[in-house]
């Protein structure tokens, strides 16, 4: 994470803190791939934990 700026960081935890699993399903490879949505939505999880510690935490 130390290759975006600190606006770049706080722009994203906002945007993982708006999406929502429906936003995510929509985005899955196959039709409504609830099983893609959430791993896609674990990863996203892991990123928000990292954006987190960095003191980039919006929940």
């Amino acid at each position: 994470m130390n290759e975006l700026t600190d606006i770049e960081k706080s722009e994203l935890a906002l945007f993982f803190k708006r999406l929502c699993f429906d936003h995510v399903l929509d985005c899955t490879d196959g039709n409504n791939d609830k099983k893609q949505a959430y791993r896609i939505l674990s990863a996203i999880g892991k990123l928000q934990n990292e954006l987190a510690a960095q003191g980039y935490d919006l929940r």
